[in-house]
């Protein structure tokens, strides 16, 4: 049926209903082989079945990895059409004379799209459609850190038994791509997905047979099964279907079962069809050049804007205001309310039973760490962790200069010595390769600064450490959630702080802060400190241990923290998507910017998206002029304010890369409510900057 000449006009269709088994943490080319096998022997089973047309799902040979930001991914996207993954399609295509439709991550120079190769009967390759909208961030859902956006439009390819068309997943929700293939006289339409959730799949089938309906084709509709673990814990439903041009279903997979859909199309029926309905009324009564207000006019009520795109008619660039403001959901709000309304404000004795001793241990329970003390700020956290290490006077604590001032001014105010050590050029983070010369018989601690969402290099700092007998103390101030070599505990040290104040990953509603260590010692010292010295029998005897601080969190604060440490990987990963469609757009337009990097040890939150640029105070005033808040982090290094050169006798040249990248770098708008037309609002006004001088 449907390959012979004397029935041209009938094809055997087949959908490739399949997920992934394969535990996602399996190396990548395992698991993309061990796909390959699979569908491969499907598609030999379909033609076996007499199958002519063969479609596959959305990235049919790798887990559906977008619902995280892994840049471990990067290495599964391959070539079209020399890649091996398209090679044994088209080998497959021309050993059974059918037509595939193949799906994968495509990797075209420097840039990756969500694609789809058609390879005809013969083998040969007619072309590729890429995803077109690649979807807006939200929860669990994170495809721009992986996908580029395309500029190829819909093609039709002319293969060997029908005019195919193609739209991936997310595009089906965008009726203006179905109509498109009706214009464009396509006989069949398929729509590759991988899709999930019990809002979907209530739909899944009614969205798709009114485009059949209403354009006059048949539509194939092909969804994965299965889950992706151990990260990808959405279940993808399948029923996959074929519906014809009246819209109704002529043959349809299970829920969640690895099959192949074959049935027999008649593409006759498409010129009949519309006969029956009136989709040939639709078409003549069409008024295209009306149409004029989808493309100039913003929907306020979605918050869409214009904004031109190539290929696309020119609109005018609205005006925005990209200016940081905190996260402050109801959510926040009514936990605030809820811990006002409780009275207890303050934990004067740091109980565990209150907002304050929960968000202790669910924060330790996110890093994977023994003991949590809460205290006012990020500052107070350094403080205490540097006196519960034993810091003082006479002791040297060597650290980097390239960071906020506060790292140098803890060190002082314990009585201790800051000893600089310049920055790696690329990571702008501790050069650990220059840590040992910085030993003296006076160190006590070393602290390394984990920047803008990225680890140091902890290996060779322990490994100093144990040599020496030094403690680790870390500035994890701006790291939460970042990662060591897969490991958030692995980024602690002897003890470690964190800040919580409203340019951080989470705010606690303004300002707050959390130590962080193993060590029972510490842990006591750090209570202590942080509470006027009232240790373990205070209650009892009301006689200090020891001179402290009064560094207790609010128990309203605490609450808010306990709200948004739920969220805190949401937002992690949509600040890298947003990092990684800035380095996208900056590649497009071939910007004078430089990224920072992410080596393969450490996972950057990009809790800050740091860049070096040429001419950068004016190019920040340029942006503040176009209503766009960046910042140029620390145009002063430690070690060159006046303070520290007065008592301590630091001058200029000391430290080259430090001195050199303050006056470089550039922080970009980078937090989670920032859409994808948000930042190329920003990329667009830089590229105006650097090209008109």
């Amino acid at each position: 049926m449907g390959r012979g000449k004397d029935m041209a006009r009938v094809v055997r269709c087949g959908l490739v209903q399949v997920g992934s088994d394969i535990p996602m943490t399996e190396p990548i080319a395992t698991i993309k082989a061990a796909l390959n096998e699979k569908c491969s022997r499907l598609i030999g089973e379909a033609a076996a079945q007499g199958a002519s047309i063969l479609a596959l799902p959305e990235l049919f040979n790798t887990p559906y990895f977008a619902r995280f930001t892994d840049a471990r991914w990067y290495a599964a996207a391959e070539p079209i059409p020399d890649g091996p993954t398209i090679t044994l399609m088209r080998e497959l295509a021309r050993r059974y004379a059918v037509v595939i439709v193949a799906p994968i991550y495509e990797l075209d120079r420097n840039a990756r799209y969500n694609a789809a190769a058609v390879i005809d009967a013969d083998g040969s390759f007619l072309g590729v459609y890429r995803k077109h909208h690649v979807p807006t961030y939200h929860t669990g859902n994170y495809e721009q850190f992986y996908f580029h956006q395309p500029d190829l439009g819909f093609p039709v390819f002319e293969t060997a038994y029908a005019r195919l068309g193609i739209y991936i997943c997310y595009d089906r929700h965008f009726p203006e791509v179905a109509r498109i293939y009706g214009v464009k006289q396509a006989e069949i339409v398929f729509n590759p997905s991988a899709t999930g959730g019990k809002h979907s799949e209530r739909v899944w089938e009614l969205e798709q047979q009114a485009y059949a309906l209403n354009n006059g084709y048949f539509l194939g509709a092909l969804n994965r099964v299965g889950r992706g673990q151990p990260y990808d814990v959405s279940e993808f439903f399948g029923k996959s279907y074929l519906c014809n041009p009246l819209g109704e279903i002529v043959a349809q997979g299970g829920r969640g079962t690895e099959e192949v859909v074959v049935a027999d199309i008649d593409l006759d029926e498409i010129a009949r069809s519309r006969e029956i309905w009136h989709t040939n009324r639709l078409y003549l009564d069409r008024r295209p050049t009306t149409y004029v207000e989808m493309f100039v006019e913003a929907n306020e009520a979605t918050g869409a804007q214009p904004g031109a795109r190539k290929g696309e008619t020119a609109m005018v660039q609205t005006r925005r205001e990209i200016r940081f403001k905190p996260i402050m959901t109801q959510e926040m709000k009514d936990a605030a309310v809820r811990a006002l309304e409780d009275g207890k404000m303050i934990r004067s004795h740091l109980e565990k039973d209150s907002d304050g001793g929960r968000f202790e241990d669910e924060f330790c329970a996110y890093l994977g760490a023994k003991h949590g003390v809460a205290v006012t700020s990020g500052f107070a956290a350094l403080h205490v962790a540097l006196m519960a290490a034993g810091a003082g006077p006479g002791d040297e604590v060597i650290t980097e200069p390239r960071t906020f001032i506060s790292v140098g001014d803890v060190i002082v105010l314990v009585g201790a010595t800051p000893v600089f050590v310049d920055v790696d050029p690329e990571t702008l983070n501790i050069d650990v390769s220059q840590i040992e010369a910085a030993i003296t018989p006076r160190t006590r601690a070393i602290m390394p600064v984990h920047n803008n969402g990225l680890t140091c290099d902890m290996d060779p700092i322990y490994e100093l450490a144990h040599q020496h007998g030094l403690k680790v103390v870390v500035d994890s101030c701006q790291t939460i959630g970042s990662e060591y070599k897969g490991s958030r505990h692995a980024t602690l040290g002897d003890i470690g702080a964190y800040s919580f104040i409203r340019n951080k990953s989470m705010t606690c509603g303004g300002e707050g802060g959390m130590v962080v260590t193993d060590d029972d010692e510490l842990a006591y010292r750090s209570m202590m400190l942080a509470n006027h010295g009232r240790g373990r029998d205070y209650r009892e005897t009301h006689n200090s241990e020891l001179i402290g601080f009064n560094y207790r969190l609010s128990e309203v604060l605490a609450a808010i923290g306990r709200v948004q440490l739920r969220h805190v990987d949401d937002w992690n990963h949509q600040r890298r998507t947003n990092t990684a469609v800035y380095q996208e757009l900056v590649a497009q337009r071939e910007l004078p910017i430089v990224f920072t990097s992410e080596p393969a040890w450490g996972l950057h939150t990009r809790m800050r998206c740091v860049t070096l640029v040429p001419r950068r105070d004016q190019l920040v005033e340029f942006l503040e002029a176009q209503g766009i808040q960046a910042s140029p982090e620390y145009r002063v290094p430690i070690h060159l304010n006046r303070p520290y050169m007065e008592k301590f006798g630091f001058r200029r040249g000391q430290f080259p890369v430090s001195e050199r990248v303050v006056n470089e770098t550039l922080i970009l708008p980078n937090w989670p409510p920032l859409t994808r037309p948000d930042l190329e609002y920003v990329v667009d006004a830089i590229d105006r900057f650097y090209r008109n001088g």
